[in-house]
């Protein structure tokens, strides 16, 4: 299993046969002035072209956020028959985008394309949409994706669950959003912070931790990104005991 980490969230896992990618961001989301949209503003990086990747057997997505689902780009370079996962809640919002092979999958359910089989576990949105972490295992290995996750109490069942994760893609930029249309603004973080990030590693028990959803965005006052978010997944991964990689766009990670 070869793991190569795309931009934001973005990740693709590629054995000898089978590529599958989760959450890929092809650009900076549209829309992002309408009402209940987080207002990311410009990418700080350079996107990957789709088309210079390989093509995936299938596409997992967590959830729906414009950040981690990206139709126009998906239907760009792959097709609109790609095969897709999606949160069965999000199913019927998700066949609307023109994709024709959308598959809903509930907490727990398996699915096999080629080498690899991808489990839906859970995960916990700040903002109240149907989020899954994705389980892919392969040629003897296990890798944990989740999206842009909170801390949450499931931790301990998951690993009771799937036992031995040789990596996990966890969010550490602790974003604090402004969002236009609730009726209430929080002050809190909606996804996981370097310090709750290496915490979840160590106890999955994971060998390697690769961030994600770092970076890539920053726009005051709409979206704020924890400071010293790299810095401090250091510091706080060596005082827990914490293997980490950090990957650049297009960088790989091959587990043996």
């Amino acid at each position: 299993m070869q793991i190569k980490k795309l931009n934001w969230a973005g990740v693709l896992i590629q054995s000898e046969q089978t590529v599958i990618m989760i959450d890929p961001l092809g650009r900076t989301p549209i829309n992002q002035d309408k009402p209940f949209a987080a207002r990311l503003g410009a990418a700080h990086e350079k996107f990957l072209d789709f088309t210079q990747l390989p093509t995936p057997t299938a596409i997992a997505i967590t959830h729906i956020h414009p950040d981690h689902f990206d139709p126009v780009s998906i239907m760009e370079a792959f097709g609109e028959d790609i095969p897709l996962l999606i949160p069965i809640e999000s199913l019927e919002i998700v066949k609307n985008t023109g994709l024709k092979n959308v598959i809903g999958v509930s907490l727990g359910e398996k699915y096999s394309f080629g080498e690899f089989n991808i489990t839906a576990t859970y995960s916990e949105d700040g903002y109240g949409t149907p989020q899954v972490s994705w389980i892919v295992e392969g040629n003897g290995k296990k890798m944990i994706h989740s999206g842009d996750t909170l801390w949450h109490g499931k931790w301990w069942k998951i690993a009771r669950e799937f036992g031995r994760i040789n990596v996990a893609c966890f969010p550490i930029n602790g974003a604090v959003l402004e969002i236009s249309g609730l009726p209430e603004q929080s002050i809190h973080h909606a996804c996981m912070t370097p310090e709750e990030a290496v915490e979840a590693a160590r106890i999955l028990g994971v060998e390697r931790l690769i961030p994600i959803h770092f970076e890539t965005f920053h726009n005051s006052p709409f979206y704020i990104e924890t400071p010293d978010a790299v810095q401090r997944l250091i510091q706080t991964a060596q005082e827990r005991g914490v293997d980490v990689s950090i990957l650049l766009p297009d960088q790989d990670l091959k587990l043996i």
